[in-house]
This record gives C-alpha cells, structure tokens and sequence, in this order.
C-alpha cells in the first residue's frame, strides 16, 4: 500500500528527516495509542514496517534552511494495520508544529501499487536510496560495496517480514543518477 500527503511549508532544516519521523509518531498516536506504543517504546529497536520518500517543491538551500513552497512524503508498507492507522492519524492533523515553523496539511491520496510480473524491474525513486555500511557510512550507488549493503538490508526486511532468507540476491544498477552537491550560503 502506499499513499502521499502534502503540507504547505515554508522552512525546514538541512536534517528534516527526523521531523518526518515525529510526524508519522504524532499520527500514530492520535490515531490508535496502544499500537503507536507497541511499535515505538515496546519494539523500539526492530525495523519499523515501513518507507517513505519526501519530494520538495521548488526549493532552495539557504545556509542551513531549505527554503520551500510544499512537501510531499509519500509511505510505502506491506503492512496495512500501520497504513490505516498513520493513514487515519495523517488526516487528523492539519497543522503540524516543528519549532517555530508550522506545516499546513493539503491533501493526501492514495496510489496504484504496480504489478511486478518480471525478474527485472526499473524504477524511479524520489530521493537516493540512503544505505550505510556496518560501520555507519553512508554508501554511494557507485561505491563498489553498494549491491552488497543493499542485499544485507534487504534480507534483513525479508527475514523480518517473511522468516525466511531471500531467494537470490537482488541486483541493483543505477542508470540515470546525478550526484548534486549544495554550497550552503
């Protein structure tokens, strides 16, 4: 399942990605305690059963602020109890405070999962897939160890998921990727 929701937001910082995580807890909390409490205090250290990307419309880098007109971030889950509950939380909640700024809710919607018939897929990402080593670093697409860090998270999500080891590894070649780098002012 996967869906979207939009905020019209002027500022956030450099490492807003934390805010999004305190949005999707504050959801869940207003949608169903108990769960929120069960995947965040009880099992706060195995993977969440989610993803998400965050799409930035017309942004700029100012010193250590990005300067916007609105942010999407869509969730991606195989678990649906999650969905509805973030989903039903997500709609409660039209303003979002963060410091001093305020995230004004506009829309959210939901989207056609795509039907995978094939060994070989493409697919176009929002935002770099961030992968770190063992050690913590971040590792780059073109690093030579991308494809081996990518197959260790992905057989932990499948060990996770499923109790089982994945079939084969998972092959994956970036082919239109820029690397951009903001000289912050």
């Amino acid at each position: 399942m996967r869906f979207s929701v939009a905020y019209k937001v002027k500022k956030l910082p450099i490492g807003f990605r934390m805010l999004v995580l305190s949005l999707v807890k504050e959801a869940l909390k207003r949608s169903n305690e108990n769960y929120y409490t069960s995947l965040f205090i009880e099992k706060k250290n195995a993977m969440k059963p989610f993803s998400s990307a965050v799409f930035l419309k017309d942004y700029s880098i100012e010193n250590d602020e990005i300067q916007l007109e609105e942010m999407t971030i869509t969730f991606s889950s195989h678990d649906m109890e999650f969905m509805i509950y973030l989903f039903n939380g997500l709609q409660q909640i039209k303003e979002y405070h963060v410091g001093k700024e305020t995230w004004f809710f506009t829309s959210i919607r939901m989207h056609k999962e795509a039907t995978i018939s094939s060994n070989s897929v493409f697919f176009r990402t929002l935002s770099p897939i961030l992968i770190e080593s063992k050690e913590g670093k971040p590792v780059q697409p073109m690093d030579s160890n991308y494809e081996k860090d990518f197959n260790f998270y992905a057989s932990l999500r499948i060990k996770e998921l499923s109790g089982r080891n994945p079939h084969q590894k998972i092959g994956i070649k970036p082919i239109s990727f820029t690397k951009k780098r903001y000289q912050r002012n």
